[in-house]
């Protein structure tokens, strides 16, 4: 059984929906490039009393907070920095001593990207799209960039664009479908919604005379196609992808306290495509303690989407037409572990399976190889040791019927660190609301 080293250090992202977010890739080079022992996660969460409460229960070091939670995870923070405090949102919470601290690096992402492509904001005009905590920090990017900055907010509703406006002292214009000529004055467009091409769809691009060094830099980085329908038109392209991955060296700098020794990551289209893309037929592999419920979710999550559930426990009872204990007691865990690993082997070669994993198949790092090369997406249910023990039976399960309290206790710690070091996603399924976590699972992959 394998041992996770004292060093090792924890991170992920909270948000809902969470699965395409490809900040793990950024941050997992991060440390691949910087020789530190640590992962990054996807925590999916929709408030922030769970993302607090994973953050805690997992012992994270730092988390990025996306939607819906930028605002809300504000009170958990001891205390902000005064870039989240103007700009009301925070993307990133760090663990100092026992102190959780808020800070936004949205803006310093703008900022960067707007650097590296060598944009003069000077003789620009420019126009954001959307009012929300990514417009925000846009403009607040911007005017660190060049307070004088000539800046539009372009919003759905009055209301929120123009509270924006006033914030920042700029314009704002109103339009449900942004058809209107007067877009066309703009040379720099910031599209900071999350459903951009729905509601650029609607803007007639033969119809509008743009200009011809127009830059559209968009926040989002999952509508592949678009952007290629875009790049026809020959317009310089700046993907969110870019953004991202600007704000993730600030955020990495807070993480690790230090801003000497990060070094830049290269994110390739074809990267992110191949990411996006495996959903559609990756096997989804269901992880966690006994009694965290990945049978019974599982079960019922593919019944939901139609997909076929294999649970390797089930099978090597079947096989042998003996109970777990009494494979344990006849021919030892050793045996055991072998059949499983046999039987993982034959189902990473299917596809679009939910898969039930026993509590110490994630364990074995010949398991975890074969989950990986298959382009598995490990989801870790998390359910605190009480909760879990409740749901089951410890006579049935032979690596806990022979402890006490205690070593329970320490094998549900060790085997915590290792179920996150090998997940893509985490889910909480907790005893007060037990049919969230199948919700959540339906929100992610449907």
């Amino acid at each position: 059984m394998q041992t996770t080293p004292k060093n090792f250090r924890k991170f992920a992202v909270c948000g809902q929906p969470i699965k395409h977010s490809i900040s793990p890739i950024i941050f997992e080079q991060f440390f691949k490039n910087n020789k530190l022992d640590a992962h990054y996660s996807r925590v999916s969460v929709a408030n922030a009393e769970d993302a607090i409460y994973l953050f805690e229960q997992l012992n994270l070091s730092g988390a990025n907070i996306t939607t819906p939670l930028k605002h809300s995870i504000k009170k958990f923070c001891s205390d902000c920095a005064a870039d989240a405090e103007k700009i009301d949102a925070v993307n990133t919470i760090a663990k100092y001593d026992d102190k959780i601290l808020g800070f936004n690096t949205d803006w310093e992402g703008v900022l960067l990207s707007l650097r590296d492509e060598n944009i003069d904001l000077r003789q620009r005009k420019i126009l954001v799209v959307g009012a929300g905590n990514a417009a925000t920090a846009a403009i607040y990017g911007l005017q660190m960039l060049n307070p004088k900055s000539n800046i539009t907010i372009l919003n759905k509703s009055e209301n929120n664009a123009k509270v924006l406006a006033e914030k920042f002292d700029v314009k704002y214009l109103v339009s449900e479908k942004p058809t209107t000529k007067e877009i066309s004055d703009f040379d720099l467009l910031i599209i900071a919604i999350p459903n951009a091409e729905k509601y650029l769809n609607e803007i007639d691009f033969n119809d509008i005379n743009f200009a011809k060094n127009l830059i559209l830099f968009f926040a989002n980085y999952t509508s592949r196609e678009y952007f290629n329908f875009l790049r026809t038109k020959n317009y310089k392209l700046i993907l969110g992808e870019k953004w991202l991955a600007k704000q993730a060296i600030s955020a990495f700098e807070y993480f690790y306290r230090n801003d000497d020794f990060c070094r830049g990551v290269e994110i390739s289209e074809e990267l992110i495509s191949n990411y996006l893309n495996n959903f559609k037929t990756a096997n989804i592999y269901l992880t966690g303690f006994s009694g965290a419920g990945k049978t019974s979710i599982g079960r019922e999550f593919a019944k939901k989407t139609n997909r076929n559930f294999v649970d390797i426990d089930e099978i090597i009872v079947n096989q042998t037409n003996k109970t777990i204990t009494e494979i344990f007691e006849k021919n030892g865990e050793e045996y055991f572990r072998h059949r499983e690993s046999n039987i993982l082997e034959k189902i990473c070669k299917e596809k679009n399976q939910i898969v039930s994993l026993g509590g110490g198949t994630i364990n074995s790092k010949k398991n975890q190889d074969q989950i990986r090369n298959s382009g598995g997406f490990v989801t870790y249910i998390f359910s605190d040791l009480e909760t879990s023990l409740s749901r089951i039976d410890i006579n049935s399960h032979p690596i806990l019927a022979t402890k006490n309290s205690r070593e329970i206790n320490q094998l549900f710690e060790n085997r915590k660190s290792e179920y996150f070091r090998n997940s893509d996603l985490i889910i909480l399924n907790s005893s007060q609301n037990p049919n969230n976590a199948i919700d959540i699972l339906l929100e992610e992959f449907q």
